[in-house]
């Protein structure tokens, strides 16, 4: 049974190596290859003591993730991860290990990368808040006054200032301060007719 040969992502190795290289039993996968699965179910279908969570948030968002990066290029994300070689690793293709790694998701956050130039993997991923994520993303530009470090689409929404008038005015090197508080001021409309003396 161990010497059958299966080639996933063009790379061949016999049904042992593969049941090693995912963290699952032999057996399991053997019985799973046998009944006719495709192989990517095969070796992302949880165990069954997994099958409670199915339908979990931690499920949902290790399922999500898998399907940009390697499984589906209809995916409406594939062009920003698979595409772009932003891969999972080969432990986290096994559920059981990504939870083990991860631990449940926590209410209100989702997968974030710290190095955004990297793939999923241990060490370089967290659950994160949105705003937490936002702060990660590369295009953003950080602003700090008086300790508070906030990006700019952050302190938009403090001071009530339009993102694009704070960030053009910290590109064009305004102090912070003088960015974040200055009133903008609103051009009269050039269209105006001017009352004749």
């Amino acid at each position: 049974m161990s010497r059958r040969l299966i080639t996933i992502d063009g790379v061949t190795k016999n049904i042992k190596q593969w049941a090693q290289h995912f963290g699952i039993k032999l057996s399991v996968f053997y019985d799973r290859i046998e009944r006719g699965w495709d192989v990517h179910r095969a070796i992302n279908q949880p165990p069954q003591k997994f099958h409670g969570m199915m339908r979990s948030p931690t499920w949902q968002s290790w399922k999500a993730m898998i399907v940009r990066c390697h499984y589906d290029t209809t995916d409406r994300k594939y062009k920003y991860y698979g595409a772009k070689a932003i891969g999972v690793c080969n432990r986290w293709r096994s559920f059981s290990n990504f939870l083990e790694d991860m631990g449940e998701r926590p209410i209100g956050k989702s997968i974030d990368r710290i190095d955004g130039k990297k793939g999923y993997e241990p060490g370089n991923c967290r659950w994160a808040s949105k705003s937490e994520q936002m702060r990660n993303k590369s295009d953003n530009r950080l602003a700090t006054w008086r300790g508070n470090t906030k990006t700019v689409a952050e302190w938009s929404l403090h001071t009530g200032i339009k993102r694009a008038t704070l960030r053009h005015r910290l590109i064009h090197n305004w102090p912070v301060q003088k960015a974040l508080f200055t009133p903008v001021k609103h051009r009269s409309n050039k269209n105006e007719t001017i009352n004749s003396k």
